[in-house]
């Protein structure tokens, strides 16, 4: 039988240009995917965020790192639903994610081109609720249990809410005054801390328990940010004016609106200084000064306006105690001799000259 007929037909049953068709089709097929697989850009994949875990702050930007594969610019990011401020490549295989502002909670990493999502990794990275610290009194008889030490765990023994940082002996009507640690139950809908099934705040009596059924009543005192409080001797200087209206436990509050912390979202929470007593007034003997005029009587002296030539003010002895964060620093300042801090509520604006430590 001869392979190719008068016909032009390959054993009898296809012809030869049709056969020539098919091998060039499926010599190209191969070679047109080996290009495709060759020159492509392969989709962005996410494998790891570092850290997977933060703390929320209320107003601070935070950072991530992400690796992956295949990563490239002009990426946007979300953490949940919310975008990110900034998504900055540094290799096709690690990125950082810059954000500020999400809420408590646990989000998937979410890449993508324009608005068409290319990866994503799921339950990624976790914000946690910001510690705080609770300061207050244990009252009526649990008052007295011996479990009661620093460092007991308080709340159900998988999942404790609060430790006991500080606690003192016990005083009439069995009260005995105790700081904790408390780690919020977190309501995203109107950023409240929840604690033992109450809003934290002061005057809340907390129903805790320690490895039993019956409850330790708390009475919340005050709240704080929990950082390390520092006790620092200060010298108070400014106008007359602002002075006269010093007053011991009065708050810095630098905040725009005082009723906001402004590092952690729970309301009523104090983060600035607090004054603990008061010295004696004495004339500044020109070793400081600041450039001001005197606002008109009943302004609010939250600001000063200045002048051509300094003068002279008063100073003021006094004790903060001041929450610090690393290295020492409040409110941009490191925390040491020589130093000086604003100190501001919404009556008044001074300067705070750091003359020593508690002790010192």
């Amino acid at each position: 039988m001869r392979i190719v007929d008068a016909r032009g037909r390959v054993f009898g049953a296809i012809n030869l240009i049709d056969l020539g068709v098919l091998l060039f089709v499926a010599v190209l097929i191969p070679l047109a995917y080996g290009a495709y697989v060759l020159f492509r850009t392969p989709p962005p994949r996410l494998t790891a965020v570092m850290p997977d875990s933060i703390v929320f702050s209320k107003g601070v930007e935070r950072r991530v790192q992400v690796q992956g594969e295949h990563l490239r610019p002009f990426l946007r990011a979300k953490i949940g639903g919310l975008d990110a401020m900034a998504f900055s490549l540094q290799s096709p295989g690690a990125a950082e994610i810059r954000f500020t502002d999400h809420p408590p909670g646990t989000y998937d990493i979410v890449l993508l081109d324009e608005s068409q999502e290319v990866a994503r990794l799921p339950h990624a990275l976790t914000i946690l609720p910001p510690p705080i610290r609770a300061l207050g009194w244990f009252t009526g008889p649990s008052a007295a249990d011996r479990r009661l030490v620093p460092g007991a765990k308080l709340g159900p023994a998988d999942r404790p809410i609060a430790e006991v940082l500080d606690l003192a002996p016990i005083v009439d009507a069995g009260k005995r005054q105790a700081t904790l640690r408390i780690t919020c139950q977190w309501s995203a809908a109107d950023f409240q801390c929840l604690a033992a099934g109450s809003a934290l705040r002061a005057g809340t009596e907390l129903k805790l328990t320690l490895g039993g059924a019956d409850p330790l009543p708390f009475l919340v005192s005050d709240l704080r940010i929990d950082t390390t409080w520092m006790r620092v001797k200060v010298r108070f200087m400014g106008l007359p004016e602002a002075l006269d209206r010093i007053r011991v436990t009065d708050v810095d509050t630098p905040a725009p609106d005082p009723s906001v912390a402004p590092e952690s979202p729970v309301y009523g929470v104090t983060t600035g200084a607090i004054l603990l007593s008061l010295g004696d007034r004495q004339k500044n003997q020109g070793s400081y000064s600041i450039t001001a005029t005197r606002v008109q009587p009943g302004a609010p002296l939250s600001a000063f306006n200045v002048l051509s030539a300094a003068v002279p003010v008063d100073s003021q002895a006094a004790e903060l105690i001041v929450p610090v964060r690393e290295n020492l620093v409040y409110r941009g300042v490191a925390v040491r001799p020589g130093n000086v801090v604003p100190f501001e509520t919404k009556d008044y604006r001074v300067e705070a000259l750091i003359v020593g430590t508690a002790g010192s």
